[in-house]
């Protein structure tokens, strides 16, 4: 049979043109959004507006979003249809206990191998990736319910001849503060507590550690602090670097415990720094 070749016409170009700018802008969006989120961390409030690791942010944030609702809805369906429930055998319900309990077992050990791959430390055996599969499970319940039920009021209180933003117009203004109020929510918890937990390669905010030997005739300045000391060889650290330029570094102690969420932190200007040495 001759192959035959798809054409597309000039407005289907121009539409998914248009949709993949507006898809690439949302995730530019979210990435913006997580990032700026985290870097208040650690007393940061302003970052670069255009830096294209932003959309690969907002799409490790989709992507996980995305993963949590699979997991979670396959688990579940997978139990409504193989469930031990009332009214089969016995051999039939322990049957289909085993199944189901199979089948959780592996849809989580996917889960933790994709936690371990993007960076979450003792993914296998640490609480970590409980919360951030919850975390995650509340960002897409929140996004859903979002766009979801505002399309279904939408739909309910517009008419056929009404327009998009008419029917928008239509729909209760204090319905969509508190869902955009809660995706917000949601969306703070995933840069607070799951973004820095992965891998900067992938989109994820992990920072690195460093042993920092400061210039001799500088160390002057580091005797009156406490939470940055250097010993006498003039060393500062180890410490977690939060962000570098060409004229300075931003670090911050790395021996604070994880429920101490704001972390104070220091500009160190690179003529103060004699050698860095990065430890993981």
């Amino acid at each position: 049979m001759p192959l035959q070749q798809i054409r597309l016409s000039s407005s289907t170009l121009d539409a998914i043109s248009r949709c993949t700018l507006l898809g690439s802008a949302a995730l530019y969006g979210i990435g913006l959004l997580v990032a700026n989120f985290n870097a208040q961390l650690y007393g940061r409030y302003s970052l670069g507006l255009v830096e294209a690791q932003y959309v690969l942010v907002g799409l490790l944030w989709l992507v996980l979003t995305l993963l949590g609702f699979a997991v979670t809805r396959s688990a579940l369906r997978w139990m409504k249809a193989h469930g031990p429930w009332r009214g089969r055998p016995r051999t039939q319900n322990v049957k289909n206990l085993l199944l189901v309990a199979g089948g959780w077992l592996g849809l989580l050990g996917v889960y933790l191998q994709i936690m371990n791959f993007l960076g979450v430390a003792n993914a296998y055996v640490f609480w970590l990736p409980w919360l951030v599969l919850g975390i995650l499970v509340m960002n897409n319940l929140t996004l859903g319910a979002l766009f979801q039920e505002t399309w279904q009021d939408m739909q309910a209180r517009g008419t056929q001849s009404d327009s998009f933003l008419v029917k928008l117009w239509k729909v209760d203004s204090i319905q969509i503060s508190k869902r955009v109020l809660y995706f917000f929510t949601a969306l703070s918890l995933y840069a607070t507590f799951v973004y820095p937990q992965l891998s900067a390669a992938v989109g994820g905010g992990k920072l690195h550690q460093a042993e920092i030997i400061i210039r001799q005739d500088r160390r002057s300045l580091f005797d009156s602090m406490v939470d940055f000391k250097i010993d006498k060889a003039g060393k500062l650290g180890p410490v977690t670097i939060v962000a570098e330029s060409d004229q300075s570094l931003i670090v911050t102690a790395s021996d604070k415990p994880w429920w101490e969420l704001a972390r104070r932190s220091l500009q160190l200007k690179k003529d103060l720094v004699e050698l860095v040495i990065y430890t993981k």
